[in-house]
């Protein structure tokens, strides 16, 4: 899950949400540690890759008991990212191949991030690491061999025993889940002081938290619901058209250019309906919402696209140039002078309905996942781009009827490898009885794809163009190996 820069918006918009740690007890401390593996990866130029003291493993480990530390919890609760439903696999074969792509442009020979996914010979080796460490220290662990996200983990345990808690990162899923969990207990999320050390009035010697409680009042006064527990719900599920891992932002929100503080704002001019009510959405209510935006669509996508273009493209290295290619290539820009382009343009001959249908479906989806549900291990959001609001109106359920989704079950391992993995990381990461099964999904073996730039600014934002996987067949036959 994600989006991107809303920490920064976050910080911006809302005041008094950054506190110092020192005094507040919490006797359980929350880890999604996939980000310390990274964090010691990043550390130093020369990755030490050796067993025992000063390895990888053993400085994850230094971390999390740092950590402890730190924040003097009583109980621990670490968890690495498992097997996840497809629609997140999408963003990780995102993230996996322009990690490959970045490296070959810019002919980089690193340590190889990807070997960061479940299934790899590294993290089984680093999950029976943890496992015994973590056992010896009393600490709470869910490794990359159980399924579900690391953060997805971490709140299901919250759930079945709410206390007061840090919770170790400050992304944005980690704020939305903290948001949507703290009527259970009081959350603050803690990240070390040099990541946010750009703050005004910011002591680099001294520990802060993100007061979650604070933000969440803050969010009932801003869209105009007085109860705060509606209101964050219905908060959440605004960010939503802001974009994540599992859907496009609308390319007339652009989080960057102001487009939530635009979103809140037509949202309260409806009334501040309630959208969503005891996790079900409110269609009619959300129907509304979107005429709304859609008399304004074109002028917002138009103002987005003419902020682009006055970002500045100077670079002094390959990498800010790549970077920032985005900026270097907009063919967006067509829309200024052929507004109603914009499906020929951006999806080609698919048909508005389709997208449409797909989204509607893919919203409800994830509104059930952020509350801990997967609704269908195989259904995701197929295009690189939201439909445009006044297409949706027309496809919206009637009579708040539910989606119908399949019966479904966590996929294998091998399966998510596949899907996710370059080709060119299969025999470092893959057995070779997996591998060979790309001989028959010849889609696997590829290595150049087009690069969608539109409404992005950064390289890492770009939508790479996959071909399709019939993801439930490779995974019948992976089982069948």
């Amino acid at each position: 899950m994600g989006i991107p820069s809303y920490f920064s918006y976050v910080i911006k918009h809302h005041k008094k949400i950054i506190k110092r740690m020192q005094g507040i007890p919490c006797p359980l401390l929350l880890i999604d540690a996939n980000s310390l593996i990274y964090d010691v990866i990043h550390e130093g130029m020369n990755v030490d890759t050796r067993e025992g003291k000063g390895g990888i493993k053993d400085r994850v480990f230094q971390k999390v008991l740092a950590l402890i530390q730190k924040t003097k919890a009583s109980k621990t609760y670490v968890a690495f990212d498992g097997v996840v439903p497809y629609a997140k696999m999408k963003q990780q074969k995102q993230r996996r191949y322009k990690s490959y792509l970045t490296k070959q442009i810019l002919n980089k020979n690193e340590w190889n991030t990807n070997a960061i996914t479940p299934g790899t010979p590294f993290m089984r080796e680093l999950d029976a690491f943890m496992k015994q460490a973590c056992f010896e220290h009393h600490i709470l662990f869910s490794g990359s061999d159980e399924e579900g996200e690391g953060e997805q983990k971490m709140f299901s345990y919250l759930r079945q025993h709410p206390q007061p808690c840090f919770v170790y990162g400050l992304d944005a899923d980690l704020i939305m889940l903290s948001l949507l969990h703290g009527h259970l207990c009081s959350i603050h999320l803690y990240r070390e002081t040099k990541y946010f050390s750009y703050l005004k009035d910011i002591q680099l010697n001294v520990d802060y938290v993100f007061e979650v409680q604070e933000l969440a009042v803050q969010v009932s006064e801003c869209i105009g619901i007085r109860d705060v527990k509606k209101a964050v719900l219905n908060y959440c599920f605004l960010c939503f058209f802001c974009g994540n891992d599992f859907l496009p932002h609308f390319a007339s929100i652009q989080l960057r250019n102001e487009g939530l503080p635009v979103l809140m704002d037509i949202y309260k001019s409806i009334g501040s309906k309630e959208l969503v009510k005891d996790r079900d959405i409110q269609w009619d209510n959300v129907k509304e919402l979107w005429i709304a935006l859609s008399k304004v669509e074109v002028e917002l996508i138009q103002k987005n696209i003419q902020w682009k273009l006055k970002l500045k493209t100077f670079a002094n290295t390959p990498e800010e140039r790549l970077n920032l290619y985005p900026l270097y290539d907009i063919p967006e820009k067509r829309l200024l002078v052929e507004p109603d382009a914009y499906y020929p343009f951006l999806v080609g001959t698919v048909s508005p309905s389709d997208l449409c249908k797909n989204y509607l479906k893919m919203l409800d989806w994830t509104l059930a996942y952020y509350h801990g549900e997967c609704k269908d291990y195989y259904y995701g959001y197929e295009f690189h781009m939201a439909p445009l609001f006044g297409s949706l109106v027309h496809d919206i359920p009637c009579f708040n009827e539910p989606f119908d989704y399949a019966p479904s079950s966590p996929l294998s391992v091998y399966t998510q490898l596949l899907y996710v993995m370059p080709y060119s990381d299969y025999e470092a990461f893959l057995p070779a009885v997996y591998r060979d099964l790309a001989k028959e999904y010849r889609q696997l073996t590829l290595l150049n794809f087009p690069i969608e730039t539109s409404f992005c600014k950064f390289f890492w934002e770009c939508h790479v163009s996959f071909p399709w996987v019939p993801l439930a067949e490779l995974n019948k036959r992976v089982l069948s190996v």
